[in-house]
């Protein structure tokens, strides 16, 4: 690790920043820069103080586009490395990641730190390589997790949720009936994961403490905890449903031959679903399918079936016995569950998608980390809520999920209590779900 001299009332700071000044003019002189180039000294990387939004010649989002961002940030000795980064998992964990480097630590050179030091940059450079690698090279177990663990703790969730909704200190009786204790996270997954990085020395721990626990599991966390975002998401969906189901209904209705050929066509893809699998990849799962978490999350922590549609409900127990029972049913459901499952999740693309996404929230300029959306309260947010429901409540009803499977208004009422009722239990879900799922993964040998 480098040696930095942190101290910002030091002598040496205005001394290097004055220095800094003078160098930059004389970059700007003709015949000066190139004559600095030449000596090999590197002009300093941007110190994060310019608000001016990114820009290049490139689309944005695109490799080139990508790679000029990185290249704005990391020093110019690394500028090669970056155009071989490969750009589905390097390139833009780089690009995220550059950012947070040039808001939280370059911003500092010449502020609190007297010096450029282009060495830490590369060691960051490969650090944020180290983490590249092992994400390319593990192998999550998308269906058990799906199928079983996920479900499990959202059904926790949701038991405790509905229990301690009411409740004045609505957290703290979460913590006792999920048995977690409120310090246990994030400092169990900060271990997990910086276990896997070679050990430094004692800064070098000491930061990547601070970015685990202090940015990356806390505020960045605690952003997305927020209930607001959570009602966004359903709320959108639901506009969604019903602008489709709009454009179903506006449609000039199908002949008989026609409608013959899209429910071959239907059956069709579905018979190929059940039937096709890769036996290489497969994972055969603990227990029948018909036995695993999701059923018992949607039908009984949900729908509450057992209650309101008991005939419904014992007609299902039946179908799900003799599915178990019968090995040659079971795989033909696991394989049409198998290949949903591939059909939804890629893991290389899905990880480029969510580092995009990711970085144009954090960053949408591509310059300073963003103030993000200003999230409603009081009066505001009441009003939003019931906004919410309304549109969770008209698509159940499109649906006819109230007539069919007995879901009243006051259980939409119920969900939208549950997800605003302290962000902390949703962050604290977050961080289980993170647990679940690093459990689920393994690294493959080289």
């Amino acid at each position: 690790m480098s040696t930095i001299l942190y101290n910002a009332s030091s002598s040496l700071v205005p001394k290097f920043q004055r220095h800094n000044v003078l160098r930059q003019q004389r970059d700007a002189t003709p015949g000066l820069s190139s004559s600095l180039h030449d000596e090999g000294i590197d002009r300093p990387s941007s110190n994060g103080q310019d608000d001016t939004p990114f820009k290049s010649g490139f689309a944005k989002n695109s490799d080139g586009y990508l790679q000029e961002l990185c290249c704005s940030v990391y020093p110019t000795s690394l500028h090669q490395r970056i155009r071989k980064l490969d750009s589905m998992a390097d390139l833009p964990l780089q690009a995220l990641m550059s950012l947070v480097w040039q808001n939280f630590v370059t911003s500092w050179y010449g502020v609190k730190i007297p010096t450029c030091d282009d060495l830490f940059m590369a060691q960051l450079f490969d650090l944020t390589q180290l983490i590249a690698g092992r994400l390319k090279s593990t192998d999550l177990e998308c269906e058990p997790f799906i199928a079983d663990d996920l479900p499990s703790v959202l059904s926790e969730h949701i038991q405790a949720m509905r229990a301690c909704v009411r409740e004045d200190d609505a957290f703290y009786r979460y913590c006792q009936l999920t048995s977690f204790e409120e310090g246990y996270y994030p400092q169990v997954l900060t271990n997990y994961v910086l276990a896997t990085v070679p050990a430094g020395s004692s800064l070098q721990t000491t930061f990547l403490q601070a970015l685990f626990n202090e940015l990356l599991m806390g505020k960045i966390m605690d952003r997305v905890s927020e209930p607001y975002f959570a009602l966004s998401a359903i709320s959108k969906l639901c506009r969604k449903l019903e602008a489709r189901r709009r454009r179903k209904d506006k449609q000039p209705k199908a002949g008989p031959v026609d409608r013959i050929k899209k429910w071959i066509a239907a059956a069709g893809r579905t018979i190929a679903l059940m039937t096709s699998m890769d036996k290489s990849a497969k994972k055969a799962l603990e227990l029948p399918l018909a036995y695993t978490n999701v059923f018992t999350l949607i039908f009984v922590d949900l729908l509450k079936l057992p209650g309101r549609k008991p005939y419904l409900y014992a007609v299902g127990k039946t179908l799900q016995y003799w599915s178990a029972k019968s090995r040659s049913v079971d795989a033909v459901f696991q394989n049409l569950f198998f290949n949903l499952i591939k059909q939804c999740v890629s893991m290389e693309t899905n990880m480029h998608r969510l580092l995009i996404l990711l970085r144009e929230g954090l960053f949408p300029e591509d310059n300073k980390i963003g103030t993000g959306t200003v999230i409603p309260e009081g009066d505001e947010f009441e009003d939003f809520k019931r906004t919410c429901a309304d549109d969770l409540w008209q698509a159940v009803h499109a649906y006819r999920l109230d007539s069919v499977l007995g879901v009243e208004e006051k259980d939409v009422t119920e969900i939208i209590e549950i997800i605003c009722r302290d962000k902390r239990c949703n962050k604290l879900l977050a961080f289980r779900i993170i647990d679940a799922l690093l459990a689920r993964t393994s690294y493959l040998s080289a």
